[in-house]
């Protein structure tokens, strides 16, 4: 597929120029993941006869959102809220030429992950809640969204995560408990591997970090005990299907 799409690339380039052709094949591939996810999802109806009646129903995106004038706050004064102490000088000579940068992305407004709009469209009861705890999206979750849908009260599995921490990220004001615990329980979070990676910085050891994996593509990773639950699905779909043949089977007998 990757040598096919590299010809079909190199096409476009030849007919709308090296600029204009990249652009219009990602476009194309762009409109193209709906087409194909439809295709995905006829061809689980077919196989699955319980899945025939489903309905696909759009979610309204909601409006970009910012932090509170509380919370903006410069650089060394949020040093001082994560209770680390006074700032070393070593450290301000370091964090002074970010400072203006610092303010400037706090005050930015962003738009709701995917994961965190599909929350307030269910805690927010705009919806009724689904029947599993797991959220199918065509990306991988960021370090944030996994964590927040790790600390809710009924926590939410995805196909795995990328680890990558966005700045563009945020979550709404709401009335819903199960919310506010999980804001609560991800700052506590947030705080934490923040001491921890300062202070790592401050005392270097040796370490192994596991490596970020890539956000999208049509292989799901699953950890052990998810490869464990799949392959038990598998089993009880083939002895479901054995029974269906041998009834089946004993019907034209009969």
């Amino acid at each position: 597929m990757a040598g096919a799409g590299g010809s079909q690339v190199r096409h476009l380039s030849d007919a709308f120029g090296t600029q204009a052709g990249p652009k219009l094949w990602s476009k194309l591939n762009y409109i193209a993941r709906p087409l194909v996810d439809c295709r995905i999802l006829g061809s689980i109806a077919a196989r699955e006869p319980h899945l025939r009646n489903c309905k696909i129903s759009l979610v309204p995106s909601r409006p970009k959102t910012a932090l509170e004038a509380k919370y903006v706050v410069g650089i060394s004064k949020a040093w001082e809220r994560l209770g680390l102490g006074s700032i070393p000088k070593a450290v301000v000579c370091k964090l002074d030429p970010f400072n203006r940068r610092f303010e400037k992305a706090c005050v930015k407004t962003v738009s709701l992950h995917a994961e965190m709009q599909l929350v307030m469209h269910y805690e927010e009861r705009c919806a009724p809640r689904p029947t599993l705890d797991y959220f199918g999206c065509s990306k991988r979750t960021c370090l944030l969204c996994e964590t927040f849908l790790g600390e809710l009260p009924s926590p939410i599995a995805t196909r795995g995560r990328h680890g990558v921490c966005y700045p563009a990220w945020a979550v709404p004001r709401s009335n819903p408990d199960a919310v506010e615990v999980a804001v609560e329980r991800l700052e506590k979070n947030l705080v934490a591997r923040i001491r921890g990676f300062l202070n790592d910085l401050m005392h270097p050891r040796q370490k192994i970090i596991a490596a970020n994996v890539i956000q999208s593509d049509m292989v799901s990773e699953f950890s052990h005990l998810t490869l464990e639950e799949w392959r038990q699905r598998e089993q009880d779909v083939r002895l479901f299907k054995n029974k269906q043949t041998i009834q089946h089977k004993d019907k034209l007998i009969v």
